[in-house]
């Protein structure tokens, strides 16, 4: 899969920040296009993310936007989920087989990562600071330098016309601050919600 495949960054019309993550081939078996879920930043900062695979009581409406949010750094009080429409370009959508979050979580991961990396660019360069000067922190990117913070639905629109790097970096496991609700164990690869 090429990387331009992978993730697409757009503004919305409200001037927020849209990223579309197509999952692996291997999970949807559909050729190129736009085949993830959606996360969109909007200028008052909520981060409405679409589920892609329908609820029938197993969790996925919660623990798949979860995996999301937790890479974007967002409070799960700024966060909407939204149930996304049969779409072949959201790939398999189904219920059932216990493998939502398994075959999930790379992709969305790398969304939420995308997004994040383009905000705190985009913090940077207003700043005019090295990008690695800053961290987020719950829908916040703070430069420890100077103490300046800016929250994510001030800095959506810019980092809408930025472009994602071909690398982009992953929080590493132990920076996970979130659990599913009703649950104390942060999600990971190998920990899915109860059914």
């Amino acid at each position: 899969m090429q990387r331009r495949d992978f993730l697409q960054v757009t503004a919305t019309a409200a001037g927020g920040l849209l990223v579309l993550s197509a999952l692996p081939r291997t999970l949807h078996g559909l050729a190129g296009g736009a085949l993830g879920p959606f996360v969109e930043i909007g200028p008052d900062g909520l981060v409405t993310i679409a589920a892609k695979n329908p609820e029938i009581g197993q969790g996925v409406k919660t623990s798949l936007p979860l995996i999301v949010a937790e890479e974007l750094d967002v409070a799960w009080d700024r966060v909407r989920v939204v149930q996304a429409d049969l779409d072949r370009r959201f790939g398999d959508q189904f219920a059932g087989g216990s493998t939502a979050v398994s075959e999930n979580f790379d992709g969305l991961r790398q969304a939420g990562a995308a997004a994040r990396h383009l905000l705190v660019a985009a913090a940077a360069a207003r700043w005019g600071v090295p990008a690695e000067t800053c961290r987020t922190e719950l829908g916040t990117v703070i430069h420890d330098g100077t103490g300046r913070r800016l929250g994510y639905g001030a800095l959506a629109a810019e980092a809408a016309r930025l472009t994602v790097p071909a690398k982009v970096p992953l929080k590493p496991r132990l920076a996970y601050r979130s659990s599913v609700p009703g649950s104390a164990r942060p999600i990971s690869r190998r920990s899915r919600p109860a059914a």
